[in-house]
C-alpha cells in the first residue's frame, strides 16, 4: 500500500525498528510526523521524529517529557521516546481524523452538533492541564487532532513544544508567540496563565462560529489588536454566543471564565439557528435510453480501446462503449451507438447472483459468490470464465487486473488473472494458498487496493476491521474504525476509496490508505448508491435525488433523477456522462444523462 520510507543504507538501528514508515502526514514544530505500523501490534501509530538539533536534552525542550505523564481522552497520548540514528522520536497516538484545521478547510459543514463537542472536548483537556500545573501556550486549530468515535470526532489537545508551568509574575517586556493569531494579550509579556489558554479557545470558538478570527494581519498588527481593539462581535450572533466570546476574549485574564471547566459548562448554553432545509435539485428531463424487463442491480460500461500496463494500447474496431447490466444471475450487454435503437443482447446467466461489475484496465470483471467471468474488448459479447468454486466466495480484482483474490473458509487465495501484454489466464492456477485469522461469516467486502496489497473488511457489531495483507498473504497491519461501513468504492485518487456509514444515514466516509486517514462527509440526503467520476463523487438516495461533489468535496448540484434508481454507473470514456437504471411499479428505464446539460457547478 505504502513503501518503507526505511531504507537499507541506514543504521542498523533504524533497519531493525519495529515501526514501518507509511509517509508523512504533517510538519510539528521540531520535526516532521508520520503514519507508521508498529510491526509487533499491528497498530498504526504516528512518529514524531526530532533531530539531533532538536534533542529532548536540550533545556528549552524538557516540557515534552510531561507527555508521557499525561493520560486523557482529549490529550494525544505519547506512548514512548525512544532514541534513533537521526535524533529522537516520539511513539505517539495515530489520529485518523487529521487536524482540525483540516476539518475547518474542507467544504463540510459545521453544525452546534459538531462545534460544542469539539470545543468542550479541548476545554477538558486543557482542564486536566491546568490542574497539573501546565499551561499549553499554544492552543490553535494546528494542533488539535481528531479521531472518530462512537458517532462523531473527538478532538484531542496535541504538541506540547510551547507548554510552560503555570506561572504568577509580574509581566515581563514584550515579545514574539508562537501563533499570533490565537494569542492572549499577556502572552506577549511572557505570561503563562491558564486564562490564556481560554483565549485562544475563545479565539478558536470564533472562527468555527463565523468562518474567520476577529483579528488579521502582520504580527505585530495582531499584538496590537489582541492587546487594545474591541472583539467584533456580529448582531447576527445568538445572544449565547455573544456572551460565551465577549466573557472568553476579555483583555484581562481575570475577567475571563475562572477555569477551563466553567467555559465548558456555559458552553452547554450556545444556541445555533438551524441548518436551512436545501432546495430540491434540478429535475432531470431526458429521453430513456431503452425500457428494461427487470430491475437492474449493477452497471458497467467498457470502451474499445484496451488499456493495459505499460506504453501499448490496443485498439479494436472503432465503435462507442459497451453497456454492461445485471438483473440477479442474467448478464446482458448493448453497444452504446447514437445511430440505432439499443439492442440487447443475452450474454450469459452465471451460477450465482452477480456481486459486482468491476471494470479493469483490461476489461470488465464479472463477480459473483461462485465465480469469475472476464469480458474484454476483443471479445465484447462472449465471458470468459476464469474461476467457478464449488462453495460461495468473496472476490477481489486488482485494480491492475493483473490478479484476483478469492476468501473462504479462511483461506485467501491468490491467482493470476492478466499478463503483462494484457492477454487472460483463462484457466486461472493459484499462485498461493494461504489460512488467515478472520471469521468468514463476519466479512463484507474484500478488496484490491492496489496491484500489491489485498484489504478485507470485516464486521465487528458497530464497528469496521480492516486487514490489510500483501498479495502473497503476508499480515501488514489492521484498523479498528469505530463506524460501521459499507459499499467500500474506489475513487479517481489513488488510495482513496468512498463508503458509506449506516449508523448516520445522511454520511458519506473518505478512507484514504496512504496515509491512513478519515474524512466525514456530512450530505443533505441519505444515499443508498456510491459513483465517482474523474472529478468527484456523487450519491443517490432511494427518491432519486442525487448530490453531486466534486474532489475537494465542494458541492457541484443536487438533481432529481428521472425515477428510483436501482444501479448508476459513470462511464470510462466520458468523465461527463452517467447511467441510470430505475425501476419501480414494475417497470423500469435506463437513462444516458449529460451533465454537463444540466445547470451545475461544473468545470471538466
Amino acid at each position: 500500500m505504502g513503501h518503507c520510507v526505511e531504507s537499507p543504507s541506514q543504521h542498523s538501528s533504524v533497519r531493525r525498528s519495529r515501526y514501518w514508515r507509511l509517509g508523512i502526514v504533517g510538519h510539528g514544530r521540531y520535526g516532521q510526523v508520520y503514519c507508521a505500523v508498529d510491526r509487533q501490534t499491528g497498530q498504526l501509530v504516528a512518529i514524531k521524529q526530532l533531530n539531533q538539533q532538536n534533542s529532548l536534552d536540550r533545556p528549552e525542550l524538557p516540557e515534552l517529557r510531561w507527555l508521557l505523564g499525561l493520560q486523557h481522552p482529549n490529550i494525544l497520548a505519547c506512548q514512548a521516546i525512544e532514541p534513533t540514528a537521526a535524533g529522537q522520536q516520539l511513539i505517539l497516538e495515530y489520529c485518523e481524523g487529521g487536524t482540525l484545521r483540516n476539518l475547518m478547510a474542507s467544504p463540510v459543514r459545521l453544525t452546534r452538533a459538531d462545534i460544542v463537542p469539539l470545543v468542550s472536548d479541548v476545554l477538558a483537556g486543557l482542564a486536566y492541564v491546568h490542574q497539573r500545573g501546565i499551561v499549553h501556550c499554544d492552543v490553535k486549530p494546528e494542533n488539535i487532532l481528531l479521531r472518530y468515535c462512537g458517532d462523531r470526532w473527538v478532538a484531542k489537545l496535541s504538541d506540547f513544544g510551547l507548554a510552560q508551568p503555570k506561572q504568577v509574575r509580574t509581566p515581563g517586556s514584550l515579545v514574539q508567540v508562537g501563533s499570533p493569531p490565537y494569542a492572549a494579550p499577556e502572552r506577549f509579556y511572557q505570561q503563562a496563565l491558564a486564562a490564556s489558554d481560554l483565549y485562544s479557545v475563545g479565539i478558536l470558538l470564533y472562527e468555527l462560529l463565523l468562518g474567520h478570527r476577529p483579528f488579521s494581519g502582520t504580527a505585530d498588527q495582531l499584538r496590537k489588536a489582541h492587546l487594545s481593539q474591541p472583539v467584533p462581535l456580529p448582531a447576527t450572533l445568538p445572544d449565547s454566543a455573544q456572551i460565551i466570546l465577549r466573557t472568553a476574549l476579555e483583555k484581562q485574564p481575570g475577567h475571563r471564565y475562572e477555569s477551563a471547566e466553567a467555559m465548558r459548562l456555559a458552553l452547554r448554553e450556545l444556541d445555533l439557528p438551524a441548518v436551512v432545509n436545501p432546495e430540491p435539485g434540478r429535475v432531470v428531463e431526458t429521453t430513456p435510453f431503452c425500457q428494461l424487463k427487470a430491475p437492474i442491480h449493477a452497471l458497467a460500461t467498457q470502451s474499445q480501446s484496451l488499456r493495459i500496463p505499460g506504453p501499448t494500447t490496443i485498439q479494436s474496431e472503432p465503435a462507442n462503449d459497451w453497456i454492461y447490466q445485471v438483473s440477479r444471475q442474467q448478464l446482458w450487454a448493448c453497444r452504446n451507438r447514437a445511430d440505432s435503437s439499443a439492442e440487447w443482447i443475452s450474454l450469459t446467466t452465471l451460477p450465482a447472483a452477480v456481486t459486482e461489475l468491476q471494470p479493469v484496465p483490461q476489461g470488465c470483471c464479472v463477480l459473483t459468490a461462485r465465480s469469475l467471468h472476464v469480458i474484454t474488448p476483443q471479445n465484447p459479447t462472449r465471458p470468459s470464465q476464469v474461476a467457478q468454486f464449488a462453495e460461495p466466495h468473496r472476490l477481489a480484482v486488482a485494480p491492475s487486473g493483473n490478479w484476483f483474490a478469492a476468501l473462504a473458509q479462511s483461506q485467501l487465495q491468490i491467482s493470476r488473472l492478466f499478463d503483462p501484454q494484457g492477454q487472460l489466464f483463462v484457466s486461472a492456477k493459484a499462485r498461493f494458498r494461504r489460512s488467515i485469522a478472520i471469521t468468514p461469516s463476519t466479512v463484507r467486502q474484500i478488496i484490491g487496493i492496489d496491484s500489491r496489497h489485498v484489504l478485507i473488511m470485516s464486521d465487528r457489531g458497530a464497528e469496521t476491521h480492516l486487514q490489510l495483507l500483501t498479495r502473497r498473504g503476508q499480515y501488514l497491519s489492521e484498523w479498528q474504525l469505530p463506524l460501521p461501513l459499507h459499499q467500500l468504492t474506489p475513487t479517481a485518487t489513488p488510495y482513496r476509496w468512498l463508503a458509506l456509514d449506516m449508523a448516520a444515514p445522511e454520511t458519506a466516509v473518505l478512507i484514504d490508505f496512504k496515509p491512513y486517514r478519515l474524512i466525514r462527509l456530512q450530505l443533505e440526503i441519505a444515499p443508498h448508491l456510491i459513483t465517482t467520476f474523474p472529478w468527484g463523487y456523487g450519491f443517490a438516495d432511494t427518491q432519486g435525488q442525487m448530490q453531486l461533489l466534486d474532489r475537494d468535496f465542494c458541492p457541484v448540484g443536487t438533481i432529481q433523477l428521472p425515477g428510483r434508481p436501482s444501479a448508476i454507473a459513470s462511464t470510462n470514456a466520458h468523465a461527463h456522462e452517467i447511467w441510470v437504471a430505475t425501476w419501480s411499479d414494475d417497470r423500469g428505464s435506463l437513462f444516458a444523462i449529460d451533465l454537463r446539460q444540466l445547470d451545475l457547478n461544473l468545470v471538466l
